[in-house]
């Protein structure tokens, strides 16, 4: 469930709640706040990143 949308000049960062982990995505589609959305990834898409305080 998308929870914030902010646009960044070229993408759209969103916040998205799944199964009670947080994702930050980055896309140029944008879904608005309280929709169900779904992830396709390939091995290559991911990248991790330690979360700042």
């Amino acid at each position: 469930i998308v929870k914030s949308v902010t646009f960044k000049g070229v993408h759209y960062e969103m916040d998205i709640v799944a199964n009670n982990f947080e994702f930050l995505v980055h896309s140029t589609d944008m879904a608005p706040v309280g929709t169900t959305v779904g992830l396709t990834l390939t091995p290559d898409d991911i990248h991790i990143m330690e979360k700042g305080e």
